[in-house]
Order: structure tokens, then C-alpha cells, then sequence
């Protein structure tokens, strides 16, 4: 059985293949879904150890955005300001997919 470290690291390698750039689109939302459950269930014993910890704050530099937008989100529980940084980061990138939705949501008012 793998342990949560590589339950998560492979589970957000997923959902980076699935999402592409964007880091948020998922084109088959039952299978979104289910690998959210997973990641979210492997976060919950990783925020406890600081060596689970590191895991997460090792890929707040992923070259992903749905990688470095998921770690980010887990990573305010130990490191807001660095976790704030990266999620700014994203948030600005014309890229990524929040920027997108966001003009997209603009558009429809």
C-alpha cells in the first residue's frame, strides 16, 4: 500500500493532467470529485508531521498551477504567508485558470 506522501503527490500529478494549465477546469467532474476526496483524505494525516508538511511545501514551486494552487490551500494551516504568495502569484497569472473564469463570469454580467 502507498503511503499519503505518494497518494498526494500522485493524486495532484492527476489532477494536473486532467486540468492542464488552467488549474481549475476538470471535463469529467465524478472523476475530479473522487480524486479531490482522495487528496483531501492524504492532507489530513500530512498536516500533522512536519515531515508531511514539507511534502506539501516541496511542491509550492511545482511548474503546474493545479499542483502549486492545491499545496498552496493546504499550506495555509502552517505557512500563510508563503501559501498567500503563491496563491497571489497564481491569481495574477493571465494564464491560469482562475483569471479565466473570472473574465469569463464578467462577460456574463
Amino acid at each position: 500500500m502507498k503511503d499519503a506522501r505518494t497518494v498526494y503527490v500522485e493524486t495532484l500529478a492527476k489532477m494536473a493532467e486532467i486540468s492542464g494549465d488552467a488549474g481549475l477546469d476538470a471535463p469529467r467532474p465524478r472523476n475530479w470529485n473522487s480524486l479531490v476526496d482522495r487528496l483531501q483524505a492524504v492532507r489530513r494525516d500530512l498536516i500533522k508531521s512536519e515531515d508531511g508538511q514539507a511534502v506539501i511545501a516541496a511542491l509550492l514551486t511545482d511548474t503546474r498551477v493545479t499542483v502549486r494552487l492545491w499545496a498552496a490551500s493546504h499550506a495555509l494551516h502552517w505557512d500563510e504567508p508563503r501559501a498567500r504568495d503563491v496563491l497571489t502569484a497564481i491569481a495574477s497569472d493571465p494564464h491560469a485558470g482562475l483569471n479565466r473564469l473570472n473574465r469569463t463570469e464578467q462577460n456574463r454580467r
